[in-house]
C-alpha cells in the first residue's frame, strides 16, 4: 500500500512538472513564431531595400560610365588639338594660323572650358 501511495504521489509531482514544462515550451513557442515573424517581415524590408539600393547603383554606375566615356574623347579631342597647335606653333604664331584650323579648335575648347 505504502508503495502504491508513493507512486501515485511520484506520478503527480512528474504530472506537474511535465504540465509546467509543457506551458514553459508552449510559451518559448509562442516568443519563437512571434520572433519568426518579424524576422521575415525585417527580411522582406531588406531585400526592398536592397532592390532599391541596387537599380540606384546601376543607374549611377551608367551615368559614371556615361560620363567618363565623355571626358575621355574630350581629353583625347584636347590632346589632339595641343597636337595641332604644336605643330604649327613651330612655324607660325596662332593668330597666324588658317581660319579653317583654328575655328574647329575655338570650338573644341570653348566646349571644353563651359562642360568641364
Amino acid at each position: 500500500e505504502k508503495e502504491k501511495t508513493k507512486a501515485i504521489a511520484d506520478a503527480e509531482a512528474k504530472d506537474l512538472q511535465l504540465s509546467a514544462e509543457i506551458e514553459e515550451r508552449a510559451a518559448k513557442f509562442g516568443n519563437l513564431a512571434a520572433s519568426i515573424e518579424q524576422t521575415k517581415k525585417e527580411i522582406q524590408e531588406n531585400t526592398a531595400n536592397l532592390e532599391q539600393a541596387t537599380e540606384i547603383r546601376e543607374k549611377e554606375a551608367a551615368e559614371f560610365r556615361e560620363e567618363e566615356k565623355d571626358q575621355v574623347q574630350a581629353i583625347t579631342n584636347l590632346r589632339n588639338a595641343v597636337a595641332v597647335l604644336s605643330k604649327h606653333q613651330k612655324t607660325q604664331a596662332i593668330l597666324q594660323m588658317d581660319k579653317a584650323l583654328l575655328s574647329p579648335m575655338r570650338v573644341l575648347l570653348r566646349d571644353c572650358a563651359l562642360k568641364y
